[in-house]
C-alpha cells in the first residue's frame, strides 16, 4: 500500500445510547459523538489522559470521561480506510454536516466543521469564549498565563507578526467612534498638581500636562491613587472643592 492512502475516517459511538441511527447513507448502531480522521493509531489518542488533561474540546472530553467513569468502553468505528488525505478530509466534512454537531442541533461534540484549515462557526466561538469567560471567574480553570509573562522571544514574535497589519477604513470608523464614546468630557477630570520645589496648580485633563512637562502620565495615575508616593518628585491628586 502506498504511503500516501494510510489515512481513515472514524466515530467514536455512546454504549450507553444504542439504536438505530441513521444519516443519509450513514447508519449506526450506538448514537456517534464524535466524527474524525487520522492514520496510525490517532483514533485511540483521544482516550490518552495527557490528551484529556489539555481540555481542547470540553464537551468531547467530559463524555469520554463519563463513559469510562462506568467502566464502559467507547465503540470505535472505522467508517472508511486507506484513504489519501484529502479524500478522508472530504468525507469527514460530509459526515459531520450530515450527522450535524451540537451547534446544529446534531449529536456531534466536533468543535471545527472538519477538514484542513476549518474554522469554528461564529456561534460555536461565542459559546467557547462565554465557557471559558464562566470557567475563569469561578477558578475552575486557571487562565494559562496567569501569574506569568512573555519572554522577549515571544515578545518579538508577536511583535513581528503585526508588523505591515492594516486597518480597514470599517475598523478605523469603529475604532473612531469607540474611542469618541470613552473620550466623554464628563471623564475628564480636574487634578491638583504639586511640583517638585512645592508649587501646586491645578489642570484640566492630566494627559496634555503630563507630556508637556515629559512625565509618565500612568505613574502620575499610580501617585494619585496611592500606589506611588511620587513621579519624578510630582506629586498629583484628584481636584475637589474640598481638597483645595
Amino acid at each position: 500500500m502506498e504511503k500516501e492512502n494510510r489515512f481513515y475516517v472514524y466515530a467514536l459511538l455512546d454504549p450507553r445510547k444504542p439504536g438505530n441511527y441513521k444519516y443519509g447513507e450513514y447508519e449506526f448502531n450506538y448514537e456517534p459523538f464524535y466524527i474524525g480522521k487520522g492514520s496510525g493509531d490517532r483514533v485511540h489518542s483521544h482516550f490518552e489522559p495527557s490528551v484529556l488533561a489539555k481540555k481542547n474540546n470540553s464537551y468531547k472530553d467530559n463524555k469520554i470521561r463519563s463513559i469510562q467513569k462506568i467502566n464502559k468502553n467507547i465503540i470505535i468505528c472505522i467508517f472508511v480506510n486507506h484513504l489519501i488525505e484529502n479524500k478522508s478530509f472530504e468525507i469527514e466534512i460530509e459526515m459531520i454536516k450530515k450527522i450535524g454537531r451540537r451547534c446544529d442541533g446534531g449529536p456531534l461534540t466536533n468543535i471545527y466543521e472538519g477538514g484542513y484549515g476549518s474554522s469554528k462557526s461564529p456561534e460555536t466561538r461565542r459559546k467557547i469564549s462565554e465557557t471559558k469567560k464562566r470557567q475563569y471567574a469561578s477558578g475552575e480553570v486557571v487562565h494559562p498565563m496567569l501569574g506569568k509573562k512573555h519572554n522577549k522571544k515571544s515578545k518579538r514574535k508577536m511583535s513581528k507578526s503585526h508588523l505591515g497589519a492594516k486597518w480597514t477604513k470599517e475598523q478605523k470608523e469603529n475604532l473612531k467612534k469607540k474611542r469618541c464614546q470613552k473620550k466623554n468630557i464628563s471623564q475628564t477630570k480636574y487634578w491638583k498638581v504639586i511640583s517638585p520645589d512645592g508649587k501646586k496648580q491645578i489642570v484640566y485633563g492630566l494627559g496634555e500636562f503630563c507630556r508637556n512637562n515629559n512625565l509618565n502620565q500612568p505613574h502620575m495615575f499610580e501617585v494619585a491613587k496611592g500606589y506611588r508616593k511620587h513621579h519624578k518628585r510630582w506629586r498629583c491628586e484628584y481636584y475637589t472643592e474640598s481638597n483645595d
